[in-house]
């Protein structure tokens, strides 16, 4: 992104060249790389430690009903997806995909930790303005987590067996 710094992208083409000599060598991972965010001012603790992890990253693999929810446009520089697998009207397990700045993958995967249990109705009571204070996202980047509240109700319109509305 355009706030990337020299050292960051110095950073990262040297973990990627030392991934992908890991990989083609067949050896596991034994140990994880100190990432470099952890210095940065741009972003709270909880973010960075996200951005490690990301918990909840990736499409479920389920057959159960799964509600589906997407918002944003990659080309505008900010996509997410969001699926909760749905068994007996409350959310059993949560996924998502994202394209964006890195307080909105934290973000995505802040909620997805927090919504299983959940059901329809409070989903839909979900604000984005909770992750917001408990990931210390930057007024700037509001627009990023607003991104993250439309997948949410596009999802409560997408939950299944239903066809009520959510305006």
């Amino acid at each position: 992104g355009r706030f990337t710094t020299v050292e960051e992208v110095d950073y990262a083409a040297e973990r990627i060249g030392e991934e992908v000599t890991r990989l083609r060598e067949g050896r596991g991972r034994c140990c994880s790389a100190a990432p470099r965010l952890q210095t940065d001012a741009r972003y709270s603790a909880e973010v960075y430690l996200r951005l490690h992890a990301l918990p909840g990253a990736g499409a479920l693999e389920t057959d159960g009903p799964v509600a589906k929810g997407r918002a944003g446009e990659r080309e505008q520089g900010c996509e997410v997806a969001l699926e909760f697998e749905v068994r007996d009207g409350r959310i059993a397990a949560a996924g998502f995909t994202a394209f964006g700045c890195p307080h909105l993958l934290a973000a995505a995967s802040w909620l997805t930790e927090r919504v299983r249990g959940w059901s329809r109705e409070q989903l839909a009571d979900w604000d984005w303005q909770e992750a917001a204070r408990a990931l210390e996202v930057p007024p700037a980047k509001s627009g990023r987590l607003l991104t993250l509240q439309d997948a949410v109700r596009d999802a409560v319109r997408n939950w299944p067996e239903t066809n009520r509305s959510t305006v």
